[in-house]
């Protein structure tokens, strides 16, 4: 694997927590153990791993094994990686971090439940990481991302060569431009001491009408330059080209004051058809890398990856703003988004979706695909992708068209190499799995249907059920307010969004029905009135809607509304106030669209007392309270 991944995430932590051991060498070993650091500490990884293979035939030493280790990791090779860091965890000087490393590979190789073991072992050395508990809970529920969603379909594209790794697409004109190693006509050939390979630049190609890839050729004008150039993204006139690079002048790399060489943004101009470099962005720095762009669908911000001090983790994502022709200060897009891990390779969609790739977030290992919506004021839930996009191995570079239904991303799922995915998403597929049952006898409920209201006060019937199940197919991005019906029970309401939902989904419940009781009164407490009145007070209004809703979804029941008053006041009062009130509420019931029919309405003042509190006794307010009361009786079922 190349890695730019890699290498990018280098850039913001190198590792060099390991034990440099003094130990008397032979002559040759002592060379190979002095070359093998020496490429090592310039990041010459491809370099550094035969030498220090050739000491440890020798002998085996923690510190060249955690350099051998590391820097297989770092070049992609997760099975080498594995190999070397299971001996390193069993070494009598081994330090947390090697179990840390195992335990991250492992995930890489999806062996996840010894993936959890070494985790865990880390975890009770470093309780505080929020990562490592993150990663155990991936483990714990790895089988969910596993599920093939039927979302996506994807297939790998024709423009891979073998050995040469091609990632990171972004789209150009009526194709894409991406990075690669492999050769060209006009490229130089020198090779990166990180990979072996040659350094990456970016490639233009498109499809032709019979849908084959055309070869594709160097991004035409002076963007690419002598060493790693890095992941782009065009403005929507494709005229400007924003990009990362390694920090070099002339033909020398720089490095800042810790020895580290950091990536930055540039830009560049389109004149004609030749690329022309125009200058880095003003919130480069030596002090950290900066590199990743990603426009908003407005155009007017820029997305980028970096590890500034003030970050959460390893890589962070940012935001700038252009106003009045100034960069605003960079906007850390906060916790919702970024982890004690990595967050990388940002992409926005036409409809405000951000995709990105975390090492930080629940994942199946490596760095996963990663969405999540902005609303103008918050960050929705960050989604995986699960597979096929997402894999055990690093996947990462999402870009989607602006139908929203096909494009790209990049891999090293086969032989660590990475390469270049189309996928086309399917519209996802929605419904409704239902089951009820009798809340009286606990028993299954054969025969139920699902209904609708209609505008018109009606009801329509979707669906019916067959055995106790009842299915039916949604639609997208619908709201829907339906309930559950069936004879003898009250109606139980059912609501259902598909808004906002990516991924097919089956709407699964078990309802309870309460069955019919005729002529037996319920006391509804929650419609109050005020004092010796027969106005309801305006906290009875939820109530009084909940007994509209009641006989909008059982409009088969007539009921009986019945008010009662406490012994206060002469009994003709009282009759005349509780027939008052009770016509209050069919009035209002009458007015929400309810049937006259439907409602009988009774007033029997003091006439069925439910304590001691008669004419002639002391009783305090809460007593009277409870006298006071409104009663809804179901009369009988109208067919």
């Amino acid at each position: 694997m190349i890695t730019f991944v890699r290498k990018f995430k280098s850039a913001f932590y190198f590792v060099a927590a390991f034990f440099v051991v003094s130990i008397v060498f032979s002559g040759c070993t002592k060379y190979n153990y002095r070359v093998a650091n020496n490429y090592y500490e310039q990041y010459a990884f491809a370099r550094a791993i035969p030498n220090f293979e050739k000491v440890l035939r020798k002998a085996f030493i923690t510190d060249a094994a955690a350099k051998l280790a590391d820097s297989y990791q770092k070049n992609g090779n997760s099975l080498k990686a594995e190999i070397w860091y299971k001996r390193l965890v069993k070494a009598p000087d081994a330090i947390p971090e090697y179990k840390l490393r195992l335990a991250e590979v492992l995930m890489e190789n999806a062996k996840y439940s010894e993936a959890r073991y070494w985790f865990s072992e880390y975890q009770k050395l470093d309780a505080s990481d929020k990562r490592v508990k993150r990663m155990i809970e991936a483990c714990d529920s790895i089988h969910l991302f596993l599920i093939d969603t039927t979302v996506y379909a994807i297939s790998l594209t024709k423009l891979n060569k073998d050995m040469e790794n091609n990632f990171s697409p972004a789209f150009y004109r009526q194709g894409i431009v991406f990075l690669s190693d492999r050769s060209a006509p006009g490229k130089p050939r020198d090779r990166s001491s990180w990979t072996g390979k040659e350094y990456l630049d970016l490639f233009f190609t498109r499809k032709t009408d019979g849908e084959n890839w055309l070869e594709p050729e160097l991004l035409k004008g002076d963007i690419n330059g002598i060493y790693d150039e890095g992941p782009a993204v065009f403005s929507k006139d494709n005229t400007t080209i924003y990009f990362t690079r390694s920090d070099y002048s002339g033909k020398t790399i720089e490095k800042n004051q810790k020895d580290i060489s950091v990536l930055k943004l540039y830009y560049g101009k389109l004149y004609g058809n030749q690329w022309k470099l125009e200058n880095q962005l003003p919130f480069n720095s030596p002090d950290y890398s900066v590199g990743h762009p990603a426009i908003s669908p407005d155009g007017k911000s820029v997305y980028f990856v970096s590890d500034m001090p003030w970050g959460y983790g390893g890589t962070d994502l940012y935001k700038v703003t252009l106003k009045n022709g100034q960069w605003s200060t960079p906007e850390n897009l906060g916790p919702k988004i970024n982890t004690e891990g990595n967050e990388m390779f940002p992409f926005f969609a036409p409809d405000s979706v951000m995709y990105f790739a975390s090492d930080g977030h629940i994942g199946l290992g490596g760095l996963d695909i990663f969405a999540s919506s902005w609303d103008g004021e918050s960050w929705s839930k960050v989604e995986n992708l699960q597979v096929p996009v997402n894999s055990s191995k690093d996947d990462f570079g999402f870009i989607i068209d602006s139908t929203n239904t096909s494009g790209f991303f990049s891999s090293n799922r086969i032989k660590n190499t990475d390469k270049i995915y189309s996928f086309k998403r399917n519209p996802p597929v929605y419904s409704v799995s239902l089951k009820a049952s009798d809340g009286k006898t606990k028993k299954s409920i054969r025969s139920f249907s699902l209904y609708a209201p209609t505008p018109n006060g009606n009801a329509i019937v979707l669906a019916t059920s067959v055995n106790h199940l009842l299915e039916m197919p949604l639609t997208g991005n619908t709201d829907y307010k339906m309930y559950v019906k069936s004879n003898g029970f009250y109606a139980e309401p059912v609501f259902i969004s598909t808004k906002g939902v990516r991924k097919s989904q089956v709407f699964a419940d078990s309802l309870v029905l309460t069955p019919i009781d005729l002529k037996k009164p319920a006391i509804w407490r929650s419609i109050v009135f005020k004092g010796k009145k027969a106005e309801y007070t305006p906290e009875s209004v939820a109530a009084l809607d909940s007994l509209v809703n009641l006989l909008e979804i059982n409009p088969e029941i007539q009921i009986e509304i019945g008010c009662h008053t406490d012994s206060r006041g002469s009994f003709t009062e009282n009759l005349s106030l509780s027939r008052k009130r009770s016509d209050e509420i069919a009035m209002y019931l009458i007015n929400k669209g309810i049937n006259a029919p439907r409602i009988i309405s009774i007033g029997y003042g003091e006439g069925k007392l439910l304590n001691y509190c008669r004419d002639g006794v002391l009783c305090l307010e809460e007593d009277h309270a409870v006298n006071n009361r409104v009663e809804i009786k179901i009369l009988e079922l109208i067919r």
